[in-house]
């Protein structure tokens, strides 16, 4: 009896976890043999055809341009190494990765959610939500 119940605690352990997707596979890194592009028109008509699901993601730092503040990408898949500017609005799971600029936080940020915007003519990767962070 008491094996069925320890089993059962553990499965229920397992499966009540929210780890992300990709949480113990190593981030792939961007090889030659993937096509790296700056952001361009080329990319945001790549992104308007893709989903979040379809990259993981590496932070590379944070940059002030005017009044708003950018993420610095690389969204990454088997095809495409792409760095891209995320403008960042929403900063409830961001604020302390902000503040020490990503020293001590992890590099993959998973589960991203993006869309991409037009603001004044100018298409944009606005951040929307991730996976929560521990700080």
């Amino acid at each position: 009896m008491k094996f069925k119940t320890l089993l059962f605690l553990i499965l229920l352990g397992m499966f009540s976890c929210n780890l992300p997707q990709n949480y113990f596979n190593s981030i792939p890194k961007c090889e030659d043999s993937m096509t790296k592009l700056h952001l361009n028109d080329k990319v945001y008509d790549l992104l308007e055809q893709s989903q979040s699901k379809d990259f993981r993601y590496r932070f590379k730092g944070f940059e002030l341009f005017e009044k708003d503040t950018f993420m610095y990408v690389e969204f990454i898949n088997a095809e495409y190494c792409l760095l891209v500017d995320v403008l960042v609005r929403r900063w409830d799971k961001l604020n302390g990765m902000l503040r020490t600029k990503g020293v001590a936080y992890p590099k993959e940020l998973f589960d991203l959610k993006w869309q991409i915007i037009e603001e004044k003519g100018i298409r944009k990767v606005l951040y929307m939500d991730m996976h929560k962070i521990i700080d």
